[in-house]
């Protein structure tokens, strides 16, 4: 069976990878929904009358009309937004599995920026951002000793204009940048051009992360230790490839970076010596409302 779908232009977006091997839909479950009622209906039809092309058509009014229309409505700062998991996907305080992992189940989420879970004894907060950036700093220190990271190559290849003193400190750093992931040559008076970037980076940043490693290096020219320099560029990789504050999380996605929060070194702190994470015991909680 073949499935064509048309959809309108807007709904979506090409850029969410560099090698152009991902989309990002901006209705998800609508596709979801038109593409498994178009299945439904082919194979519901008696053998002989189904054909296997089948052509779906997303238009304005499918979109309009669907329960997900106010899908880009927009929340000022003021608005304190907590998402409480659907009811298919909380969890049954009974299933005392959830509860003994170190950082518990993921109930909520606060405001798009911060997981709320709960472990047997309180509850525990979470900067989405801030834990990420220190799961992959650590992910990238062990992939870099264990061998080279993992890029990808870009399908439109970035051509980045610099000044002299960053185009220079790039180029004397050209082999170190490619052990962790990034390929770049020389093009042209004070420009570079990328060809490949670190998986985890999408296409939107390298530009900027470039720039920004650039002048990093061309503000420390007095840092000759390696392994400094290495730092300084996982610690950029990781800000630019890390869950922003704002975005939305599905109960999955929240475990997820728990689990991976639990088996990642110093994961108590970000890469900048903040807190990720902090706990609030049910005993603490008791007395704050003076029930003990």
């Amino acid at each position: 069976m073949i499935l064509f779908i048309d959809i309108p232009y807007y709904m979506v977006d090409v850029n969410v990878h560099p090698a152009k091997t991902e989309v990002r839909f901006q209705n998800l479950n609508l596709i979801k929904s038109l593409i498994i009622k178009s299945i439904r209906k082919l194979i519901s039809n008696p053998l002989n009358q189904i054909n296997n092309v089948v052509n779906l058509k997303i238009n304005n009014s499918s979109f309009e009309n669907s329960d997900n229309k106010n899908i880009r409505t927009n929340l000022s700062q003021e608005n304190l937004n907590i998402e409480l998991l659907p009811a298919s996907k909380t969890y049954d305080q009974n299933d005392k599995k959830s509860y003994n992992y170190p950082l518990g189940a993921a109930k909520a989420q606060l405001n798009s920026t911060f997981i709320i879970s709960e472990t047997s004894d309180g509850i525990i907060l979470i900067d989405q951002h801030a834990a990420h950036e220190r799961i992959v700093m650590e992910e990238l220190k062990k992939n870099f000793h264990i061998g080279k990271i993992p890029s990808q190559i870009l399908l439109i290849p970035e051509v980045i204009n610099l000044n002299t003193l960053e185009t220079n400190q790039l180029i004397e750093n050209i082999k170190l940048l490619d052990e962790i992931g990034f390929k770049i040559e020389p093009f042209g008076e004070n420009t570079i051009i990328v060809r490949e970037v670190p998986e985890i980076l999408d296409s939107s940043n390298i530009s900027k992360i470039i720039k920004d490693i650039a002048e990093n290096f061309s503000s420390k020219e007095n840092i000759q230790n390696v392994n400094d320099k290495i730092n300084e560029i996982f610690a950029k990789i990781s800000c630019y490839g890390s869950v922003r504050a704002g975005r939305k999380l599905n109960v999955d996605e929240m475990n997820s970076l728990l689990r991976k929060m639990e088996s990642t070194p110093n994961s108590g702190q970000c890469n900048h010596g903040r807190p990720t994470k902090i706990t609030l015991s049910f005993d603490y909680l008791e007395k704050l409302f003076e029930r003990k």
